[in-house]
C-alpha cells in the first residue's frame, strides 16, 4: 500500500496483487482419507512445481502466493504411489481482475493439459493423461 499526498491531503492507494489464489475441490476423484492426497501446482513454462498443499478434510485446496502472469496446471497427486491422478488448467491468474481462481473442480477425463505440460518435458504426467480442462 502507497501512500499519496497531494494538496496536503494524504490518501492511500492499492497496490497491484502480485500473487493470487487457486482454489477448489477434488472430491470427485479423491476418496478418503484425504490426507492420502496432495495438489500441487505446476508452471507450463518451466515444468516446475511451485507449490504443494494438502487436501482438506472436505477433499478442498487452496493454493496462495500464485505468481501472476504464468500459466500453471493442478495436479492432484496420491501420496503412497506418488502418481498423478489428474491435472487441471491451465489457468493464468491475472491482476487486477482475475486475481483469484475459485471452484477448480479436479475431475478426470479427456484434456490437452498433460499435452502442454509433455511438450515442456514433463515424462511423469505423460505417463497418466486422464486429465481434463476447466
Amino acid at each position: 500500500m502507497a501512500v499519496l499526498a497531494a494538496g496536503g491531503a494524504t490518501t492511500l492507494a492499492q497496490q497491484p496483487a502480485a500473487t493470487g489464489v487457486i482454489s477448489g475441490t477434488a472430491a470427485k476423484e479423491a476418496s478418503p482419507p484425504y490426507e492420502e492426497y496432495r495438489v500441487q501446482l505446476r508452471s507450463v513454462a518451466t515444468g516446475t512445481v511451485v507449490s504443494t498443499q494438502s487436501l482438506g478434510a472436505n477433499a478442498t485446496f487452496t493454493v496462495p502466493n500464485v505468481p501472476l502472469g504464468q500459466a500453471h496446471v493442478v495436479e492432484l497427486v496420491n501420496i503412497a504411489s506418488n502418481t498423478i491422478v489428474c491435472t487441471e488448467g491451465p489457468y493464468t491468474l491475472r491482476a487486477p481482475n482475475q486475481v483469484n481462481r475459485t471452484g477448480v473442480r479436479i475431475e478426470c477425463g479427456t484434456s490437452s493439459a498433460w499435452l502442454l505440460l509433455a511438450a515442456a518435458g514433463l515424462p511423469a504426467v505423460v505417463a497418466n493423461p486422464r486429465s481434463s480442462d476447466r
